[in-house]
């Protein structure tokens, strides 16, 4: 379950290239964000979220 108290920021991306996925997301993490919104705007969105999520589940 996410924990939206801890969570105050939740950025939404909109991501053109997979490729960017995985930086973005450690990126965030690093950065202390542990929660994002990836849109389905593009043809990205699908294997930019199954990245992540295969490369930094919850």
């Amino acid at each position: 379950m996410i924990d939206f108290d801890q969570n105050k920021v939740i950025p939404v991306i909109v991501l053109d290239n997979a490729d960017d996925a995985l930086p973005l997301a450690e990126s965030l993490l690093k950065g202390g964000i542990g929660i994002i919104e990836i849109t389905f705007r593009t043809a990205a969105a699908a294997e930019s979220i199954s990245r992540i999520a295969s490369e930094l589940p919850a």
